[in-house]
């Protein structure tokens, strides 16, 4: 089963030319960990008490 991580590295990797390149690998992964603390931070916020 593909996960929404491969989708995402794969679609990187078609646009960037490449569906192996290693750099479509690195860039998407950074995006992943990008988006993953944006996330979190969000939720953060959501939980916080006033």
């Amino acid at each position: 089963m593909e996960t929404n991580e491969d989708k995402v590295i794969k679609l990187i990797g078609k646009a960037s030319g490449s569906e192996k390149s290693e750099d479509a690998m690195r860039f998407s992964q950074s995006a992943l960990n990008c988006a993953h603390a944006m996330q979190v931070l969000q939720e953060v916020k959501i939980e916080k008490p006033k």
